[in-house]
Formats: C-alpha cells, sequence, structure tokens
C-alpha cells in the first residue's frame, strides 16, 4: 500500500482532498496531513512518503522549495502540485523539479484520481523493474557460481582442459577473480563414526559448514570458491600469505561453530584437510589431491581438527608392498572354502603390516579397497546370482571408521556377512530342486509318480536325486508322496461324505486294500475308524 502524505495551509482544502477520494478503494493510505513547508520536508526526509499531494504557496517553505529539497534526497517520491494560479512560470518551474502533475484548483475528483492511478501504474512498473533486476542480477551471480565451481569439477574429472597458464586468461573463462601469489585446497569432511550421515542430515551439516566458512574467511581471501563433493567440500583460496596465517586462525575460531553442531547431530566430527600451499593455478590439482591424504589421516590423528599435509616419513608406499601374492592366494583360497575364520587370520597379519604405517591414511585406505575388491569380485565370479553390494558401496562405508581397529573391525563384519549370505545363497540353490520336487509331488499326488517321473521333471539323474531328497527331508521320495497322500485322505475323511474307495481312489490308490494298508501304517488307525473318531 502506497502512504500519501497531505500537504496544504487551507484546513478545508486538506479535507477536501481527504474526502474526495476512496483511498482503501485505490490502495492508498493517507499517513498525515500538514499545513507548513517545512514541517513537511522535515516529515518527508524522517519518514519518506510515496506520494505527497501539496499546494505550490505555504508558509516557512513555499511547495516547490520543498519539492526541489525533498527530490534531491528522495528522487523518487512523487509529487502533484495542486494551485490557484495558473502561472506559466510555477507550472515550468515544478514540471523542471519532477513533479507527476500539476492541478488547479478548484480539485475536480477525476482528475486527482486519474493522477493517482498514473502514480500507481509508475510504481508498480518500478518495483516489477527492480524485482527483474534483482532477479537477472540473482541468476548472472548464481551462473557466475555455477561456472566457479565448474573449476573444481574440472580439476577433479579433467584437470588436462583447464587451462593454467594464463592467469588473465582463466579468470575470464572461469569469472574467478585470483590473483598472482598463493593458492590452496582445503577439503572439510564432516563424520559420525558407525554409521553414514543421511542425505538430509549431509545436506544440511554442509550447508552450515559452507556458511561458516564464507563468513569465516572471504574478508582473509582475495578469492574463494566453494563446491560440495562427495559428502565434503572442496574449498579453493587465493592470497598474499604463503602461511596461510590468517585463514588457519579462522579455521581454529570456526571450532566452536562446529561444537555447537553436536547439540543436533551426536558424534559429529569434522576433519579439515589443507593441501600444501602453492605459488601458482598449475600446483591447485596436487594441493587437491593432498587435502584429501590429509582427511583420510584422520586415522591416527583422531584429536584433530585441521590436518595439514604432509608428506609419509616412510616414503611412497603402495597396497601391493603390504598385499602380496602369497596373501592374496591365501585370502582367494579361503575365500572358496568359505573359511571366514582363515580370512580373520589374515586381515589380522594385515593389520599388523601395517602398524608402523597407520599415521598413512590413504595406504590404509588402498589396502582396505584392494581386499574388499578381491572379496566383492571372487564371490562375484563364483556366484553370478549373487546380490552383492559394489564397492562403492563399501567406499563409503569408510567414513565411519575413526581408527585402524576401526577399518579391520569393520572389513571382518562385512566380509563374515558377505560369506553368511553366500553360503546361504548355496544353500538356496542345492535345495530348490527338492523344493520344486515337494510342490509337484503337493499338486500332483494323485497321479502315478515314480522318482523316475519327479527326476525327469526337475532335470536331475534319479540316484542323485534320491540321495539328496533323502538328505533334505530325511524321508525316501516313495515315503515323502505316501505321506501326502494319507494327509489329503485324512482331510477327505473328516470333512466329506464320500466314500472309502471313492477316497482311495482320489488321492492316487486304485487299489482300497493297498490304501488301507498304508493309511493305517502311517496313522495307526484304518480309514474308517479314522472317520469315526474325527468326523
Amino acid at each position: 500500500m502506497l502512504k500519501v502524505l497531505i500537504v496544504d495551509d487551507e484546513v478545508k482544502v486538506c479535507q477536501l482532498i481527504l474526502h474526495l477520494v476512496d483511498w482503501d478503494a485505490m490502495n492508498l493510505e493517507v499517513v498525515d496531513i500538514l499545513h507548513d513547508g517545512q514541517t513537511a520536508l522535515e516529515y518527508i526526509i524522517e519518514n519518506k512518503p510515496d506520494i505527497v499531494i501539496s499546494d505550490i504557496r505555504m508558509p516557512n517553505c513555499d511547495g516547490l522549495e520543498m519539492i526541489k529539497q525533498a527530490k534531491g534526497v528522495y528522487p523518487e517520491i512523487s509529487f502533484i502540485i495542486i494551485s490557484g494560479y495558473s502561472n506559466f512560470e510555477y507550472a515550468q518551474n515544478a514540471i523542471h523539479y519532477g513533479v507527476q502533475d500539476y492541478l488547479l484548483k478548484p480539485l475536480r475528483k477525476e482528475e486527482l484520481v486519474n493522477t493517482l492511478n498514473k502514480i500507481k501504474e509508475k510504481h508498480v512498473s518500478l518495483v516489477e523493474q527492480q524485482i527483474e533486476q534483482v532477479k537477472w542480477k540473482s541468476l548472472a551471480e548464481s551462473s557466475r557460481e555455477k561456472v566457479k565451481k565448474s573449476f573444481i569439477a574440472d580439476l577433479i574429472l579433467n584437470p588436462e582442459k583447464v587451462n593454467l597458464n594464463d592467469l588473465d586468461e582463466f579468470n575470464k573463462e572461469y569469472h574467478t577473480h585470483f590473483i598472482e601469489g598463493y593458492y590452496a585446497v582445503l577439503k572439510i569432511q564432516p563424520f559420525i563414526r558407525g554409521r553414514r550421515l543421511s542425505d538430509e542430515e549431509r545436506d544440511m551439516v554442509l550447508t552450515k559448514i559452507q556458511q561458516m566458512l564464507r563468513e569465516r574467511l572471504t574478508k582473509y581471501c582475495e578469492e574463494i570458491i566453494f563446491m560440495e563433493y562427495e559428502d565434503s567440500i572442496i574449498l579453493i583460496i587465493n592470497g598474499n600469505d604463503p602461511s596461510l596465517f590468517e585463514v588457519k586462525k579462522q579455521l581454529k575460531k570456526m571450532r566452536l561453530d562446529i561444537i555447537n553442531l553436536k547439540s543436533i547431530f551426536q558424534e559429529l566430527k569434522v576433519y579439515i584437510g589443507i593441501g600444501s600451499v602453492m605459488n601458482s593455478l598449475e600446483g591447485l590439482a596436487a594441493s587437491m589431491e593432498q587435502a584429501k591424504e590429509a582427511v583420510f589421516n584422520r586415522l591416527s590423528e583422531q584429536e584433530k581438527y585441521i590436518i595439514e599435509y604432509q608428506s609419509p616419513k616412510e616414503g611412497k608406499r603402495a597396497a601391493g608392498d603390504f598385499i602380496d601374492a602369497q596373501m592374496k592366494n591365501d585370502l582367494h583360497g579361503n575365500l572358496e572354502r568359505l573359511n571366514p575364520d582363515g580370512i580373520s587370520v589374515i586381515l589380522q597379519e594385515l593389520k599388523n603390516r601395517l602398524l608402523p604405517y597407520s599415521e598413512n591414511g590413504k595406504l590404509v585406505y588402498d589396502c582396505y579397497m584392494e581386499v574388499i575388491g578381491m572379496i566383492v569380485y571372487g564371490l562375484k565370479e563364483f556366484s553370478t546370482e549373487l546380490e552383492i553390494p559394489p564397492v562403492a558401496h563399501y567406499e563409503k562405508l569408510y567414513e565411519t571408521y575413526f581408527s585402524l581397529e576401526d577399518v579391520f573391525n569393520g572389513m571382518e563384519q562385512e566380509i563374515s556377512a558377505l560369506l553368511e549370505k553366500y553360503t546361504e545363497n548355496i544353500k538356496q540353490a542345492e535345495t530348490k530342486p527338492i523344493r520344486l520336487a515337494k510342490q509337484y509331488i503337493n499338486d500332483n499326488y494323485n497321479l502315478a509318480l515314480s522318482l523316475e517321473s519327479i527326476s525327469a521333471q526337475i532335470g536331475f539323474n534319479p540316484a542323485y536325486f534320491s540321495t539328496l531328497f533323502k538328505k533334505e527331508t530325511g524321508k525316501n521320495f516313495m515315503e515323502y508322496v505316501m505321506e501326502i497322500r494319507v494327509q489329503n485322505a485324512k482331510n477327505l475323511l473328516a470333512a466329506t461324505n464320500k466314500t472309502l474307495v471313492d477316497i482311495s481312489i482320489e488321492v492316487g490308490y486304485s487299489d482300497f486294500k493297498y490304501f488301507s494298508k498304508v493309511f493305517k501304517r502311517i496313522t495307526g488307525l484304518t480309514p474308517s475308524e479314522y472317520r469315526k473318531l474325527y468326523s
């Protein structure tokens, strides 16, 4: 609702203007009525109304002077001059000062309403333009941020396509503001021991952390770029200080903000890995890898919150230095034999080999992924039907581990669960033919059934099928068929009035005497005795 101020030294004129227009219907509000120019000017400067309807001649400060000074402060205010003088010079000066309209007394309602409507339309149009400008500015800024973030994505996925040789060209391509100076990459990653953050938790935590980082670091960096990547924040900073003194100082202060998050997310830990400071853009890819490795070192730096990259003291080591050919053969052999105890012994040996190098978190991670990969692909080789989580599942699971002990306990539990699942899968595969045979017998017990006919039905050798059937059911084939037939006969005897002979035929026995003999052997009663007792 636009606010209207009425200014005239004649009270009656003010009352006329007030009652001439239905202000509510026009969505306008008369905020005050004043009677001299100086008071009105002070009110305008303090309260900034949207529309001022004013006489041109007033005590202390005439209308033109009031407009001139008010427009100097708020050029967007709309003025309507009402005058009893059709003076050309007054009108020209008023137009020069930017009045919306110059109306002569006696004031006509239609003329005033039309002028007010024009002002409203102009105001709406101006607001829409401002909203559109803000929208486009926001879109432009958003697009620039996306392009900036695409630099990090390119640096991770396609470093060869990033032109790092020409700083000016680079800034132009990615809408960045890097200066000649120093560059570093940080990786900030939240963890919760024993479980992964849900998508909702992760989004909330990363958003809050990103906000903290922006508030803390922007002042101390020439350029700063954020990007969420694999449950973490990748942060590139650029400035004049090779020691990152102020940046590290602010990161330390941020720890209190992180601690406050624990009131929402119990057991939350946040680690900040800092890669080496580089003196050129070309070093950013290496700094990024180092920042990632620094976060891996949380296993040996649990009490630290900020972990700066340091080259491993023992030099470059690889998983192959610890998982040799013999260990691989032993692991594969125990996997084939479905021997979790044997695998447990191998894992303990690997753990002992890694203990002196536990501060090298990336090495521990690589060994973990090597073992998990062998188990997953080994089991898939043994059984194409077994549903096994992909290796990426275990990669994410690694984020729930906070120590070397966690890593190996977790590995042992996950491998045992896989072996148990595989064993169950084998068991089901072996019993499937028996389940099919039993189902066929139950559906066709009244037909002439034989070991040979059922074996042919499920595609097995009769001798092997007979052995397997006895092993799984504890009965031989014909015993099982007899029991099914007698059970159905019992139901018919108890629930129907059919003759004993008809029931005998219905359950698969054309010889009633043989049926009676089988029935009594299994139930201890003749068919007629059973009917008398249970019908």
